[in-house]
């Protein structure tokens, strides 16, 4: 139910999907306008009737972004005022900045330590190993280490390699990066490491077993109370990634599924490292066989499939950082939700997931974050354009298509 809340501002950090999402939801629940703080303009963001959008170059830097934030603070004073980051480098930030601002905005985020060890994959697979939860077998390399083609030997061909801290990667941007890399051979994975390492990110970087996602990939967003205790958790099956080089393996398209027995290992785990805030994980599947593949200490782009599965974030946003209590509810609520148009989902989807999602939008139970009821003509139009763009983007990247 909407709850009309003028004095409330939510203060985003990011313009993307991920930031529309959780606007999205704070107008839906409380009626408000959301204000996004980014170091670059981002169409998800632009155009809209519940979002006021500030562009500050440098604001992942606490030096940049804090005297920025103090001063919206300043003028808004008596207000309540909610600082969400919507992206890995703005969570970082935070923890960081969380002394000179938490006593003025409510920030919902785990705290700086135990960020810090589970948002570097390297640690975090310790971690899953210590825990008994499944995970691709991977080894870690260190800058000026030498790799031999024997240290690949548990890995194999074709393997994945990847960042070990997604931060700090991408704050050392150069040509050709990606989010996660594929290589064929032992001679390709070195090329990659090495271009990798010959930007300035200082931390390792991940090489991991290739796992034959013939079952898809899958997404497990939690939310945590102040004590550690997970109230809410909504599981999907991506039926659909999108297709551009650095936003590789971003989800497109989500049909929700009832927790699996890893999602309750993962609860299980959460609450041990008394883990507080939003939680979103990555897994994937390969026939009977579940993996999760890491943890990012916030909201993911595809977090509006909560809201389309009765879950408002923002909602429960607000009444945690409040302190209220909220009874565990892990109910299951089959929806069908995606971001490119329901056509494409049907022609780059798998056949048996065209299938459900074309069952699911005929039962009036298909969700998009650009269909809502409270934009005007001006976003509509944006929107329009962007599906075209989208449509393009999967007809000309066709390799990896569904069918």
């Amino acid at each position: 139910m909407r709850v009309e809340q003028r004095n409330l501002i939510p203060v985003l950090l990011g313009a993307d999907l991920n930031a529309y999402s959780v606007a999205l939801a704070f107008c839906e629940a409380y009626g408000v306008r959301s204000h996004v703080f980014a170091r670059y303009e981002c169409g998800e963001t632009q155009s809209s009737k519940f979002i006021t959008t500030h562009i500050c170059r440098g604001l992942d830097s606490p030096s940049v972004a804090i005297p920025i934030l103090l001063k919206f603070a300043d003028e808004n004073n008596g207000a309540e005022l909610f600082l969400i980051p919507c992206a890995d480098w703005y969570v970082e930030m935070l923890e960081w900045a969380r002394v000179q601002l938490g006593g003025i905005y409510n920030i919902f985020i785990p705290e700086k330590k135990l960020f810090s060890e589970l948002s570097d994959k390297s640690n975090f697979y310790a971690l899953m190993e210590k825990s008994d939860i499944p995970y691709p077998s991977c080894i870690s390399v260190s800058r000026g280490e030498r790799v031999s083609l024997k240290k690949f030997e548990k890995i194999g061909f074709p393997c994945v390699v990847k960042p070990s801290d997604s931060s700090e990667y991408w704050r050392n941007k150069f040509q050709g990066m990606r989010k996660v890399y594929f290589a064929a051979d032992y001679g390709e994975a070195i090329e990659i490491i090495k271009k990798i390492f010959d930007s300035d990110y200082g931390k390792k970087v991940i090489i991991q077993k290739k796992i034959e996602n013939d079952n898809g990939n899958r997404v497990l967003t939690t939310v945590s109370d102040g004590s550690g205790r997970v109230v809410r958790a909504v599981y999907g099956e991506v039926i659909l990634e999108e297709r551009g080089i650095t936003s590789l393996g971003n989800h497109s398209a989500i049909i929700t599924r009832p927790l699996s027995d890893i999602c309750f290992q993962l609860l299980e785990f959460l609450t041990k490292q008394k883990y507080s805030g939003i939680a979103n994980f990555d897994l994937i599947a390969s026939g009977m066989d579940e993996y999760v593949l890491e943890l990012n200490p916030r909201q993911g782009r595809s977090c509006d499939y909560l809201r389309a599965s009765g879950v408002n974030i923002a909602e429960l946003i607000v009444k945690l950082s409040k302190g209220e209590n909220i009874s565990p509810d892990f109910s299951y609520n089959q929806i069908y939700w995606h971001h490119p148009p329901h056509k494409t989902v049907l022609n780059y989807a798998s056949l048996k997931n065209a299938e459900t999602a074309k069952r699911l939008f005929e039962a009036g139970r298909e969700f998009c974050p650009y269909t809502n009821e409270f934009e005007g003509f001006a976003r509509k139009a944006y929107t329009f354009i962007h599906n075209l763009r989208l449509k393009n983007k999967f007809k000309n990247n066709r390799t990896d298509a569904g069918k």
